[in-house]
């Protein structure tokens, strides 16, 4: 399999790193319990399942392979090649909406995974659906280790944590999991859905196909001011982060954060139509 290789340095780590980073695969899976649901947030709110997952489905069916048939070739592929990683870090929206069809599948292939592994949810992972969004939450939890507001891997001696950024903000749950997450490590890779805004990336955003800054924070989406609570963290003299890893945006970039840490910001593109992208993390 073709792989996008990066590599980030970073001095006084105890060995180099290779990390899989997986992120908007848009798995679209329905059956005959969505057949008479009804769509109950989101900007498709009353549209019928049955009638949106048919649309996506052919939205996401590349080369004539459908986005499930492409998820479950990777995961294969990633248990056949484990030797090869240390661990896989998935940054949401690797379905495109929940149904209970499409988190059966996704549990299915997660399974197939036998190395270290962290979930962090999206924003098409709890919306456009037919179920509330707490029992969703609720649904979510396992898969992602227990809590979906942060999330915790520890490889040698890099912290790899989630952050819970679904709904365009930061939970407060997630805000105080991360000040603990944080203390006592020395380096720390944090990876969320949606990336934070950077002047690089409003610029594509404006002149991009939304034709607005979809990031969180900056001029960006400000729903509140958690995003400046997460960029103090970053920025602070003592902070254990020197990389932020993301999704959301669907192709390729990197810039810097705002602030004094000049901690960089990574985003991959949608595996649903690329493959997937490997972290050389080295000394």
């Amino acid at each position: 399999m073709n792989l996008i290789e990066k590599t980030i340095k970073r001095e006084g780590i105890e060995k180099n790193l290779r990390l899989l980073h997986v992120t908007d695969a848009h798995l679209v899976l329905w059956d005959e319990r969505d057949d008479k649901k009804i769509i109950q947030g989101g900007a498709h709110k009353g549209k019928r399942v049955s009638d949106w997952a048919a649309a996506r489905y052919e939205r996401f069916t590349i080369d004539s392979v459908p986005s499930c048939e492409k998820f479950a070739t990777l995961c294969d592929w990633i248990r056949d090649n484990a030797k090869d990683f240390d661990a896989v870090f998935f940054t949401g929206d690797i379905l495109d909406f929940y149904t209970d069809k499409a988190v059966e599948f996704l549990e299915e292939q997660l399974a197939k995974l036998p190395i270290p592994y962290i979930y962090t949810p999206g924003n098409h992972d709890f919306i456009f659906s037919c179920t509330p969004v707490e029992v969703v939450r609720q649904r979510f939890e396992k898969i992602c280790g227990g809590s979906t507001y942060l999330q915790k891997l520890k490889v040698g001696d890099v912290a790899i944590i989630g952050l819970d950024d679904t709904r365009n903000f930061y939970e407060e749950q997630t805000l105080v999991y991360l000040k603990e997450a944080l203390k006592g490590e020395k380096h720390v890779i944090l990876t969320q859905h949606v990336p934070l805004s950077t002047k690089e990336l409003h610029e594509e955003y404006i002149n991009g196909r939304h034709g607005r800054d979809l990031s969180l924070g900056g001029e960006g989406i400000c729903l509140n001011d958690s995003w400046k609570t997460v960029l103090d963290l970053i920025n602070a003299p003592d902070s254990p982060v020197f990389a932020m890893i993301c999704g959301d945006k669907h192709n390729d970039h990197l810039s810097i954060l705002e602030g004094e840490g000049g901690v960089p910001e990574y985003i991959s593109p949608l595996c649903a139509e690329n493959p997937p992208v490997v972290f050389n993390i080295v000394k």
